[in-house]
């Protein structure tokens, strides 16, 4: 995709984050929760799976892609209109914004553990390493909660699946050539990426490993976020080196293209999201196109910290649990799953209003509201988050492909491909 110059949009979304969120004491009514609701929709509309005597479609998954590609082209094609690509520094509201709702400050360093969870992942160990054990073993444990014991085994496991290797990585020769630009960034963003969480040698070691990164790889180097991803593992006692390969993995495989200079890997998989939300959550899709909400103001925190910005460390560890396992289809399964969890909610108000009522500004109370119930339940409703994300992610990544070690299949990337290529 080209980078455009147009930067009104920025100016937009540091003036809506600059404004107070509701208060937290606010009651949110919840709608009860419908997991069989995409499969209905799509069940109505046709797009269930070919018969054997179907014809295949030109399209390497048929008729759902087909569907996802146009109306992806179509969505792509009307939010570059109206915002056109925007520069990273948006991402400047992740700090700008004081008032914010954080993270609890989370006690939660030491993460909760039930006994039960230790006695089953025993039960399945039998005397192994947890780094042993078969992905497709492990998948239901995981699901259901990780000892931070295993998660020091199961973490560095995954992201050792990506392209940087802790073998071709000196961090002390990195930081000799930290370009400026991001050095004064860094300096500023690290003293307030959750502060009530690490103690003073981490914050050290967090300006360390994002310095390092940025002169690592200088098509990206910093972005304002990152600091926010970086500091997960350092909270949960990784090592520096495992810090800046957990990162170096978020940032170039989990979300591909997410924080360079244009944005361009967020732009496009947030048209892919439209594209799937438009057939596996039609009634939602409506909602969003009747309110003119924007996917990038429900899902920005999410896509681009992976929760850890404002979620409470516990829930933050079981969505990188599924996500780190899984790749960035999960992700992308993970919003969708938040936004069939939250956003019929938040939106409820807005549905009660009388028509003299509909000019106040209904988009950014929905937002809001998303927001703020995500924030304030998901501690309690993790568990329905990683049900329905499994839900959704055979969905989001297609037909799989058995020689991936995750499963992975082609719909997502073939996806991809089409909104790239559609502009």
């Amino acid at each position: 995709m080209d980078l455009l110059a147009g930067q009104t949009q920025l100016t937009v979304i540091n003036e809506y984050f600059a404004q107070a969120p509701p208060s937290p004491s606010q009651t949110l009514a919840r709608r009860p929760l419908d997991p069989l609701l995409f499969l209905r929709a799509r069940s109505q509309d046709g797009s269930t799976s070919q018969t054997e005597d179907d014809q295949p479609d030109e399209s390497p998954v048929g008729d759902q892609a087909v569907c996802a590609s146009g109306a992806a082209r179509e969505l792509l094609r009307r939010a570059r209109k109206k915002l056109g690509q925007k520069h990273r520094q948006i991402l400047n509201f992740f700090y700008e914004d004081k008032e914010a709702p954080r993270a609890t400050p989370c006690h939660c360093v030491e993460l909760p553990e039930d006994e039960s969870v230790h006695e089953r992942w025993l039960a399945m160990l039998e005397g192994r390493s947890a780094a042993e054990v078969p992905e497709e073993k492990l998948r239901l444990l995981v699901d259901t909660g990780t000892p931070l014991k295993q998660r020091h085994q199961l973490w560095p496991r995954w992201w050792n699946r990506g392209k940087v290797k802790a073998d071709a990585i000196d961090i002390g020769e990195l930081l000799k050539s930290v370009p400026d630009e991001f050095a004064r960034t860094i300096e500023v963003d690290v003293c307030r990426t959750v502060p009530e969480l690490l103690k003073d040698g981490d914050i050290d070691t967090l300006r360390r490993v994002l310095s390092a990164y940025a002169a690592h790889n200088q098509l990206i180097g910093y972005c304002q976020g990152m600091s926010f991803i970086a500091a997960v593992p350092l909270v949960l006692g990784f090592s520096e080196m495992q810090a800046f390969l957990c990162l170096s993995f978020v940032v170039e495989d989990i979300c591909p293209g997410y924080h360079g200079p244009g944005l361009e890997g967020y732009l496009c998989d947030l048209s892919v999201l439209s594209a799937l939300t438009s057939f596996m959550l039609p009634e939602i899709f409506a909602q969003l196109e009747s309110l003119q909400v924007s996917l990038d103001m429900l899902g920005r925190d999410h896509l681009l910290t992976l929760g850890s910005r404002t979620w409470p460390l516990a829930a933050i560890a079981r969505l990188w649990d599924v996500v780190l396992m899984e790749g960035s289809e999960a992700l992308l399964a993970s919003f969708l799953a938040l936004l069939q969890m939250y956003f019929p909610s938040a939106v409820e108000p807005e549905q009660a209003k009388t028509t003299d009522e509909e000019d106040n500004l209904p988009a950014a109370d929905c937002v809001m509201r998303f927001r703020e119930m995500t924030r304030v339940c998901i501690a309690n409703d993790i568990d329905e988050l990683i049900h329905q994300t499994r839900v959704f992610l055979p969905m989001v990544r297609g037909d799989p492909a058995p020689s991936e070690s995750q499963g992975k299949g082609t719909f997502l990337d073939w996806l991809r491909v089409e909104v790239a290529c559609a502009h």
